[in-house]
């Protein structure tokens, strides 16, 4: 803590908050915002950005309107703001217009306050006309990286805050993250049309975590004996649904108690799950990223991830839920090279360039009947059945067509008519997970049985009457799937066999253009990011500098204790363990329960190095010391 008192703020950080001075990277922020100066702030995982905009916006008075991208997260916020005795209010989950008025009449009444909302909720007319009115002095814009286009968490609706900022042109703007590069930076600036905004960019370093990258082929194996030997709680990340209900089975009975947390839970149920890991009644969570941003539990002493993050920002917002307590916690990486591949393979198969784009258009037109240069009044219908069937195209790959020709302005609304369907994409495990399902008794298990087959395809749709020989009614039908999607074995869309779509413009001559904006723009960033996450995983220089390097700090000093920086140290405590194994030889697995989790990839190479010298040989999973 910094002791620098008698400021404007100090009062009432010690009254609201209990604190005597602010730590070093909160002071600029706050003092800028404060003195009514916009401020964009990249502050470091669990570095207390909320404190940033929450403490300026007591000294402002009137109203601090926060702009947040998730309902938990204001939630959280709300709840603490009212705990610590101060007036706070939210918009998000609002839809009834009287309702909106009530709680913005609250906020009007009660100054200084807290006026929490979503960008989507701020784009309402009634919202938009309220808030001009409202004596709003500051705008905090929090997890700011979801502006830019360039940001890893890029959501449109942040875009357009530029006209929120000219409907309050007195008010003073703070822009908050944790993981933005420079590029990030600079682009927030522009589209707020920050005037000559103080900017703060504290390093992404946090020298009490230990990043490390376990890449063997077995590293589902090591994370199951890490968890099974770590102590304190904990999270593990994983790539889908499915993979967390699997997962946290096969943890059951590790002591503290393990749940799955994923999007596909009920809100009560993640809710509950959620508050029994905060307040230590659970020790540990596997989760989806839907367990992400605004999560702030302090002691959490290690998080592994069992899957690929799509780039290095997500994964350090991640591994960032660790140690915010300041103690010594582990971050650890259990992957192999197949999975980045796998990654890789999916993300490919959305680029723009390869995308049936131009046949989907000229298959609705067709269908419809629609004449070149050509603007229907009325919708024109479709059914996509004959053009996947005719030309083997993935329903994933026409609705991304058909997604982009709607962002690009060729078609308005796109709506379903006719007999409901359902239509099925599968997954290159798909087939394999679902023979093991269809042994269950269970909705699933039928469903399962019903759909192995199919699976070898990388689609298929079927109308409501070809479901009659599951013996499932069609509720039934949709809660299994819904299940089987949730664990990560399919996805599905409810529609119909034919669809309409609205003409935004006449029909073109020729073939149709998506703007580089709209198409391979983001989907070359998003391999980019990707590439740079692969960068991170083959390292071999110390992964503290990676990071800070690939967010533009310049940092220097070597953080002595990544899997990296201690490859060459670790030998001599490598040959310790091996020289202690007595003549019958010793567990493999009581061995590496000696070894720190983020030591594992090192120790696995090593033990191979000492295998391939001749020192030990392994029988089954014992080691002995060579004769």
């Amino acid at each position: 803590m910094n002791s620098e008192q008698s400021l404007p703020w100090s009062s009432l950080l010690n009254q609201f908050w209990g604190f005597d001075a602010l730590r070093a990277h909160q002071l600029g922020p706050v003092e800028a915002l404060c003195s009514g100066q916009d401020t964009i702030a990249m502050l470091p995982t669990g570095g207390g950005k909320s404190l940033c905009y929450q403490l300026p916006g007591l000294v402002r008075g009137g109203t601090t309107l926060v702009i947040s991208p998730l309902i938990a997260l204001m939630q959280d916020q709300l709840d603490d703001l009212k705990a610590r005795g101060i007036h706070a209010f939210s918009l998000a989950g609002i839809s009834n217009a009287r309702a909106l008025e009530r709680i913005i009449d609250s906020a009007e009444r009660c100054t200084p306050c807290f006026l929490f909302a979503s960008p989507e909720k701020l784009k309402g007319q009634l919202v938009r006309i309220r808030l001009e009115r409202l004596d709003i002095r500051t705008v905090a814009v929090d997890e700011a990286h979801c502006i830019s286009e360039w940001g890893h968490d890029f959501r449109p609706a942040y875009r357009h805050l530029a006209f929120v900022r000219k409907a309050l042109p007195k008010a003073t703007w703070g822009c908050f993250t944790a993981t933005a590069t420079e590029r990030v930076v600079e682009d927030i600036r522009g589209n707020l049309e920050l005037q000559n905004p103080a900017i703060f960019r504290t390093s992404t370093r946090r020298d009490n975590l230990t990043y490390a990258v376990c890449s063997i082929r077995d590293a589902e194996a090591m994370l199951h004996q890490a968890v099974f030997n770590a102590t304190g709680t904990g999270l593990v990340y994983v790539g889908t649904r499915y993979q967390a209900e699997k997962w946290a089975s096969r943890l059951e009975g590790v002591h503290g108690g393990v749940e799955a947390y994923h999007a596909g839970l009920d809100a009560d149920t993640r809710a509950q799950r959620l508050k029994g890991w905060a307040n230590g009644d659970l020790r540990i969570i596997v989760c989806t990223n839907a367990f992400g941003m605004g999560i702030d539990k302090p002691d959490v002493r290690w998080v592994y991830h069992a899957y690929v993050p799509a780039n290095l920002e997500s994964y350090v917002q991640e591994a960032g839920r660790a140690g915010r307590d300041g103690r010594e916690s582990e971050c650890v990486l259990f992957v192999h090279p197949e999975q980045f591949d796998h990654r890789l393979q999916q993300l490919r198969r959305l680029n723009p360039t390869l995308l049936p784009i131009n046949d989907t258009y000229q298959f609705i037109a067709n269908q419809g009947q629609v004449a070149t240069g050509a603007q229907p009044d009325s919708f024109t219908p479709f059914d996509p059945s004959p053009f996947l069937e005719r030309y083997g195209h993935t329903a994933q790959a026409f609705n991304r067509s058909l997604q982009l020709l709607q962002l690009s302005g060729y078609f308005g609304k796109i709506q379903s008519i006719g007999e409901a369907s359902l239509e099925i994409s599968f997954n290159a495990n798909s087939q394999s997970e679902l023979y093991e399902i269809a042994e269950a008794p269970t909705e699933e298990g039928t469903l399962a049985k019903h759909l192995a087959p199919s699976a070898v395809h990388a689609s298929l749709r079927k109308k409501q009457s070809e479901w009659k020989d599951t013996g499932l009614a069609w509720h039934q039908i949709l809660s299994g799937l819904r299940r089987l999607e949730e664990w990560g074995i399919l996805t599905f869309s409810e529609g119909h066999n034919t669809q309409q779509i609205e003409w935004s413009q006449p029909r073109a001559m020729g073939n149709v253009t998506i703007p580089s904006a709209v198409g391979t723009e983001p989907f070359a960033r998003s391999v980019n990011r990707l590439h740079a996450f692969r960068d991170f995983l083959d390292a071999s220089s110390c992964r503290q500098l990676h990071i800070a390097h690939y967010f533009g700090f310049e940092d220097a000093a070597p953080c002595g204790k990544c899997d990296n920086c201690l490859a060459e140290t670790e030998a001599g405590a490598t040959h310790e363990l091996l020289d202690a194994i007595p003549p019958e030889g010793a567990a493999f697995d009581e061995v590496i329960r000696k070894v720190p989790p983020s030591r594992y990839g090192v120790f696995i190479q090593f033990l191979k190095i000492a295998e391939e010298g001749g020192q030990i040989r392994f029988e089954k999973r014992r080691i002995f010391k060579a004769e």
